[in-house]
Formats: structure tokens, C-alpha cells, sequence
């Protein structure tokens, strides 16, 4: 019976793997088209994308190839345990703060509108700013864990 969990487990986290690096790839190079260039979100949707797949490349096939083991690598491996929750953190408070940032832009974006009758865009640098505000906040606090 426990065979058989592991197995499902291992073949379900092997689907979303596929599925989320196709997605998320199909994701970012859809978003690099030109009719999406000049929006203000592009960048954050490309950077939620690219969250999304670093966590299938960085987390997910280390949890899933510790699986099943009679002596799990995790138990003997205090740095592997350690990346796995911090790449996991790290990646997923990053989707999390680009929804938030992506969320304030576009309310910034609708109130413009509606007191000054026309939208404004959102400079480079701002876009550069919240992208790099995202991934410093998610460091900061996945990393405490990661050191011990």
C-alpha cells in the first residue's frame, strides 16, 4: 500500500514538474512578444513566471528523488533538507509578492485613469525596482531558516 502512495506522489509531482516548466516557459516567451512590452505588469508577470519555474527546477525534483528512500536523504542530509525548504520559500514568497506588486500596480494603473482621464505607464526602473524589492524580500526572510 505504501508503494503505491509513493508511486502516485512521485507521478504526480513528475506531472507538475512537466506541466510547469512547459507553462512557464510558454508563460515568459509569450510575455517577451511586442504587444506586451508596454505594459506595466509585463515585467512582474515575467517575474512570477520565472519564480514558478526556478521551484521546479530548484525544489521540486530534489523533494521528489528523497522520496521513498528506507533512510530518507533528508534525515542524513541537514544541508539538502535546508535548500529544499529554502528554494521552496524563497520562490514561493516571490509569486507571492509579485501577485501583491502586480496588484498595487494596477490599482495605481485604474486611479490614474479615473482622476487624471488617461493611463500613465510605469517607468523601467520602477518595474526593475519592485522585481529586484521581490526577490530581496523573499531572500531576506527564507534565509534565516537556511542558516539554522
Amino acid at each position: 500500500m505504501q508503494q503505491a502512495l509513493i508511486l502516485s506522489y512521485i507521478v504526480a509531482m513528475l506531472l507538475i514538474i512537466v506541466l510547469g516548466l512547459v507553462g512557464n516557459i510558454a508563460t515568459i516567451f509569450n510575455l517577451f512578444q511586442k504587444e506586451h512590452r508596454r505594459k506595466t505588469i509585463t515585467g512582474l508577470m515575467i517575474n512570477l513566471a520565472s519564480a514558478n519555474f526556478l521551484i521546479c527546477i530548484c525544489g521540486y525534483p530534489i523533494a521528489v528523488s528523497a522520496v521513498g528512500k528506507e533512510t530518507s536523504l533528508l534525515n542524513q542530509n541537514r544541508a539538502l533538507c535546508g535548500w529544499i525548504a529554502f528554494s521552496s520559500a524563497c520562490c514561493g514568497f516571490a509569486a507571492i509578492f509579485s501577485l501583491t506588486f502586480m496588484s498595487v500596480q494596477t490599482y495605481r494603473g485604474v486611479t490614474r485613469l479615473r482622476l487624471k482621464g488617461k493611463a500613465s505607464s510605469s517607468s523601467t526602473k520602477t518595474s526593475f525596482f519592485l522585481i529586484a524589492l521581490v526577490w530581496i524580500l523573499s531572500f531576506v526572510i527564507a534565509a534565516p531558516p537556511f542558516f539554522g
